[in-house]
Protein backbone atom coordinates (compact mmCIF):
# COMPACT_ATOMS: atom_id res chain seq x y z
CA UNK A 1 0.00 0.00 0.00
CA UNK A 2 1.62 3.36 -1.15
CA UNK A 3 1.64 6.05 1.88
CA UNK A 4 1.04 8.60 -0.57
CA UNK A 5 -2.52 7.98 -2.40
CA UNK A 6 -4.12 7.81 0.55
CA UNK A 7 -8.18 8.17 -0.46
CA UNK A 8 -9.68 9.69 3.07
CA UNK A 9 -7.04 12.78 3.00
CA UNK A 10 -5.57 11.45 6.37
CA UNK A 11 -2.24 12.01 6.86
CA UNK A 12 0.01 8.72 6.75
CA UNK A 13 1.30 7.88 10.13
CA UNK A 14 4.76 7.80 9.69
CA UNK A 15 5.08 11.74 8.19
CA UNK A 16 4.65 14.91 9.82
CA UNK A 17 3.14 17.79 8.67
CA UNK A 18 5.38 20.91 7.88
CA UNK A 19 4.92 24.28 9.64
CA UNK A 20 5.95 27.56 7.61
CA UNK A 21 7.94 29.94 9.54
CA UNK A 22 6.31 32.28 8.06
CA UNK A 23 2.61 31.73 9.93
CA UNK A 24 4.00 31.37 13.08
CA UNK A 25 5.57 35.22 11.79
CA UNK A 26 2.14 36.67 11.20
CA UNK A 27 0.21 35.20 13.99
CA UNK A 28 2.91 37.00 16.79
CA UNK A 29 3.29 40.00 14.60
CA UNK A 30 1.17 43.14 15.60
CA UNK A 31 -1.26 44.76 13.18
CA UNK A 32 -0.16 48.30 12.02
CA UNK A 33 -1.74 51.07 13.50
CA UNK A 34 -1.83 54.83 12.44
CA UNK A 35 0.82 55.57 15.14
CA UNK A 36 3.24 52.94 14.05
CA UNK A 37 3.18 54.11 10.24
CA UNK A 38 4.66 57.46 10.98
CA UNK A 39 5.26 59.66 7.19
CA UNK A 40 8.01 62.25 7.08
CA UNK A 41 6.20 65.38 6.27
CA UNK A 42 6.03 66.58 2.89
CA UNK A 43 8.65 69.54 2.52
CA UNK A 44 8.65 71.50 -0.79
CA UNK A 45 11.76 72.30 -2.36
CA UNK A 46 11.55 75.87 -3.17
CA UNK A 47 14.19 77.53 -5.30
CA UNK A 48 15.51 80.63 -4.12
CA UNK A 49 16.87 81.46 -7.46
CA UNK A 50 13.45 83.26 -7.94
CA UNK A 51 13.21 87.04 -9.72
CA UNK A 52 10.08 88.67 -8.38
CA UNK A 53 9.66 92.24 -9.77
CA UNK A 54 8.68 94.83 -7.22
CA UNK A 55 5.63 96.77 -8.91
CA UNK A 56 5.41 100.15 -7.60
CA UNK A 57 1.72 101.17 -8.33
CA UNK A 58 1.37 104.36 -9.80
CA UNK A 59 -0.62 106.92 -7.93
CA UNK A 60 -1.90 109.49 -10.65
CA UNK A 61 -4.43 112.07 -10.77
CA UNK A 62 -7.94 112.03 -12.02
CA UNK A 63 -8.45 113.94 -14.65
CA UNK A 64 -11.89 114.10 -13.99
CA UNK A 65 -12.22 114.60 -10.34
CA UNK A 66 -8.70 115.83 -9.78
CA UNK A 67 -8.45 112.77 -6.46
CA UNK A 68 -5.66 110.14 -6.99
CA UNK A 69 -6.19 107.08 -8.47
CA UNK A 70 -5.16 104.13 -5.96
CA UNK A 71 -5.16 101.25 -8.62
CA UNK A 72 -3.83 102.13 -11.46
CA UNK A 73 -6.34 99.07 -12.77
CA UNK A 74 -9.58 101.07 -12.03
CA UNK A 75 -8.56 103.69 -14.43
CA UNK A 76 -9.10 105.12 -17.91
CA UNK A 77 -6.34 106.63 -20.44
CA UNK A 78 -7.77 109.56 -21.40
CA UNK A 79 -4.55 109.88 -23.55
CA UNK A 80 -1.23 111.86 -23.07
CA UNK A 81 -0.60 110.26 -20.10
CA UNK A 82 -3.59 111.52 -18.22
CA UNK A 83 -6.11 108.91 -16.33
CA UNK A 84 -9.47 108.86 -14.88
CA UNK A 85 -10.83 106.82 -12.57
CA UNK A 86 -13.67 104.38 -14.13
CA UNK A 87 -16.47 105.59 -12.56
CA UNK A 88 -15.85 109.48 -13.20
CA UNK A 89 -16.25 107.86 -16.84
CA UNK A 90 -19.27 106.88 -16.27
CA UNK A 91 -20.61 109.51 -14.35
CA UNK A 92 -18.82 111.97 -17.39
CA UNK A 93 -20.94 110.02 -20.19
CA UNK A 94 -24.10 109.84 -18.38
CA UNK A 95 -23.89 114.22 -17.58
CA UNK A 96 -23.25 114.58 -21.85
CA UNK A 97 -25.39 111.90 -22.91
CA UNK A 98 -28.95 113.03 -20.58
CA UNK A 99 -29.96 109.68 -20.08
CA UNK A 100 -33.35 108.65 -19.00
CA UNK A 101 -34.29 106.71 -16.07
CA UNK A 102 -34.91 103.46 -17.57
CA UNK A 103 -31.05 104.04 -19.24
CA UNK A 104 -27.84 103.59 -18.15
CA UNK A 105 -24.03 104.12 -19.03
CA UNK A 106 -22.26 100.70 -19.07
CA UNK A 107 -18.80 99.64 -20.26
CA UNK A 108 -19.07 97.08 -22.94
CA UNK A 109 -15.12 96.38 -23.23
CA UNK A 110 -11.85 97.41 -25.13
CA UNK A 111 -12.63 101.20 -24.35
CA UNK A 112 -16.12 101.08 -25.17
CA UNK A 113 -18.84 102.84 -23.13
CA UNK A 114 -22.70 102.09 -23.95
CA UNK A 115 -25.94 103.64 -23.41
CA UNK A 116 -28.17 100.69 -22.29
CA UNK A 117 -31.99 100.60 -22.20
CA UNK A 118 -33.82 98.03 -20.63
CA UNK A 119 -37.53 97.26 -21.15
CA UNK A 120 -39.13 94.67 -19.73
CA UNK A 121 -36.35 92.38 -18.76
CA UNK A 122 -34.36 93.05 -21.99
CA UNK A 123 -31.92 95.44 -22.68
CA UNK A 124 -30.85 97.37 -25.67
CA UNK A 125 -27.62 99.16 -27.06
CA UNK A 126 -28.59 102.58 -27.79
CA UNK A 127 -25.41 104.07 -28.46
CA UNK A 128 -21.97 102.98 -28.68
CA UNK A 129 -19.18 105.70 -27.38
CA UNK A 130 -15.54 105.01 -27.78
CA UNK A 131 -13.63 106.48 -25.14
CA UNK A 132 -10.04 104.97 -24.74
CA UNK A 133 -8.06 104.45 -27.58
CA UNK A 134 -6.01 101.47 -28.21
CA UNK A 135 -2.51 103.55 -28.47
CA UNK A 136 -3.78 105.64 -25.24
CA UNK A 137 -4.36 101.80 -23.76
CA UNK A 138 -1.14 100.41 -25.15
CA UNK A 139 1.15 103.43 -23.66
CA UNK A 140 -0.80 103.11 -20.30
CA UNK A 141 -0.28 98.94 -20.66
CA UNK A 142 3.99 100.03 -20.98
CA UNK A 143 3.79 102.66 -18.07
CA UNK A 144 2.53 99.80 -16.16
CA UNK A 145 5.51 97.46 -17.18
CA UNK A 146 8.10 99.96 -17.15
CA UNK A 147 7.47 100.60 -13.40
CA UNK A 148 8.26 96.52 -13.06
CA UNK A 149 11.66 97.05 -13.79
Amino acid sequence: MDNKNNSTGEQPQGIKKRKRRFNNKKKNKKAPTLDSKKKKPFVPVISTNIYCPKVVEPHPLCVICGKKIETIADAISEGKGEYSHFSCVIDKIGKQEKINENQKVSYLGKGTFGIIETKDGKFSILKKIDYETQESFSAMKHFVEELKK
